[in-house]
């Protein structure tokens, strides 16, 4: 990002758990300091995700698909709400997809100055090789600055 304080295209990348928290308030943070910033904020049902969890549940891939969308809408309304407290202006979307191929759509569509994200503190295993993967598929395809709030 270039050090004059015009305003920014941020999309923030949320999932519903404790790192997106750090993340939207970054975000927030950010958008603050560059009066004139949009936040946009993204939360992709990813299907690989939910294919993963068919394995360990007797829910059908229907019925994990509708609760991950539901999470993920509830999560967007808090943290638009949380934006608009703060007077930042907040458009909130939902995709589903390959989360790393959805971000950069969409920082594309949206001309973003900047992605905000959250580091995957609190996985391991097989699932943090993933979501590492998937970080580093967006740092490489991005079409702006990306930052990972740890």
């Amino acid at each position: 990002m270039s050090e004059d304080k015009k305003g920014k295209r941020i999309l923030l990348v949320v999932y519903s758990n404790a790192e997106s928290t750090r993340a939207t308030e970054a975000a927030i943070e950010m958008a603050l300091t560059y009066p004139g910033s949009k936040l946009f904020a993204l939360n992709v049902v990813d299907k690989g995700a939910i294919n993963r969890l068919k394995r360990f549940t007797d829910k059908s891939l229907t019925e994990i698909e509708i609760e991950m969308e539901e999470n993920g809408w509830k999560y967007l309304y808090r943290l638009e709400e949380q934006a608009k407290d703060r007077g930042i202006p907040t458009l909130i979307l939902q995709s589903q997809g390959v989360v790393d191929h959805e971000v950069v759509k969409e920082a594309n569509r949206l001309k973003a100055d900047v992605i905000v994200t959250a580091f995957p503190a609190n996985v391991s295993g097989q699932m943090r090789r993933l979501v590492m993967g998937t970080l580093e598929k967006i740092l490489e395809q991005s079409p702006c600055n990306f930052l990972v709030v740890k």
